[in-house]
């Protein structure tokens, strides 16, 4: 066995337990919305909010303690209201009746996206998280180099494993991987990119040739929203869709304690691949002024590349396809550590 071979090995067995239960907890998450909708008294039907429905949302359930309101999408068709203790709750948006859910399924779903992002250790296990990371994707490119000079008596028929022999195994195992290395090396990149951000925003700012961080200005829009005075919620909406027709609101940011008068608008354009879009206005209403508006379609390349990582690697681009892709590489990664163990248990009893 030459080094590569046993640095896959060994690697593989050490770290086997984390792919596992990180494929495990993505693939769950990746159906969050329809799992938490099936555990519901009622699901909402789709619908498209009008202006007044909008702004009556907005001005009934900011109440004390609410960090951000979720606005429906395709996937997720309610009222998402999130309080700073980290406690949700789901509205129907025809009525802003509270929707009551069965069961600890909200938390438990909180809790494997802990376990997903932070390793259950905060912002220093987001970190480990993001260095395993790279060591899958190590793994995956050297399980490639591996397979590759043998690669002729590859088969697709080793996809269906005959037995639970050793030899089966490792076939599977193989196939597996060369079949999805391509889709997991993707979703487990734009994973890394998440969690080192401003890392990653570099190197694409690197290789488009641009400078981080310089913000394009939108004295127009800005000049043309503060036209009227923006010192109410409902102001701000009909503002916001007179001056963006084609945008919808999908997330609200409350005011807060050291902030009490200043609120922020997220909207998504139909081309955005993120649920929430990344585009935002932020209102002073106090000064009745709208003081930042940051525009997706505008933003610098680099930019705009980096804000397709969480879709690219959650499953949420608009596509029941591309989230059955995405579930499936997950349940293949985990497939792949449980064959990879058990050939190597069956070659120890041997």
């Amino acid at each position: 066995m030459n080094l590569l071979q046993k640095i896959h090995l060994y690697v593989g067995l050490i770290l086997g337990l984390i792919f596992f239960v990180m494929a495990l907890s993505g693939t769950i998450l990746v159906y969050r919305a329809e799992i938490i909708g099936a555990f519901m008294d009622q699901l909402p039907p789709s619908q498209k909010l009008t202006i007044a429905q909008e702004v009556r949302a907005l001005e009934i359930l900011p109440v004390a303690g609410v960090s951000f309101i979720d606005f429906p999408h395709w996937e997720a068709p309610y009222l998402r209201v999130w309080y700073l203790n980290g406690d949700i709750e789901y509205y129907n948006p025809a009525n802003l009746e509270k929707i009551a859910i069965r069961g600890l399924i909200v938390e438990s779903m909180m809790f494997l996206a802990d376990l997903h992002i932070h390793l259950l250790a905060g912002e220093r296990g987001e970190h480990i998280s993001g260095f395993f990371g790279i060591a899958l994707i190590a793994m995956i490119l050297s399980g490639l180099w591996l397979w590759w000079p043998g690669r002729r008596g590859f088969k697709f028929k080793h996809i269906l494993p005959k037995n639970l022999k050793r030899n089966s195994s490792l076939k599977f195992h193989r196939a597996l991987g060369v079949i999805y290395s391509l889709l997991l090396l993707v979703i487990v990149s734009s994973g890394v990119g998440l969690i080192f951000y401003p890392q990653s925003q570099k190197v694409i700012a690197a290789l488009t040739k641009e400078d981080v961080g310089i913000a394009i200005e939108l004295t127009t829009r800005i000049q043309r929203m503060n036209n009227r005075p923006m010192d109410s919620i409902g102001a701000l909406v009909e503002q916001f869709h007179e001056q963006v027709p084609d945008g919808a609101i999908s997330r609200y940011y409350a005011p807060t304690k050291d902030t009490p008068t200043i609120a922020r608008l997220r909207y998504r354009y139909p081309e955005d691949w993120a649920t929430y879009g990344a585009s935002f206005i932020t209102v002073d209403y106090d000064q009745g002024i709208v003081t930042d508006f940051i525009d997706y379609r505008l933003s610098p390349q680099y930019n705009r590349i980096s804000r397709k990582f969480y879709p690219v690697h959650a499953g949420k681009m608009d596509s029941n396809l591309y989230k059955l892709m995405v579930a499936i590489i997950g349940l293949s990664l985990m497939a792949m550590v449980l064959t990879g163990f058990t050939a190597w248990i069956r070659k120890k009893t041997r």
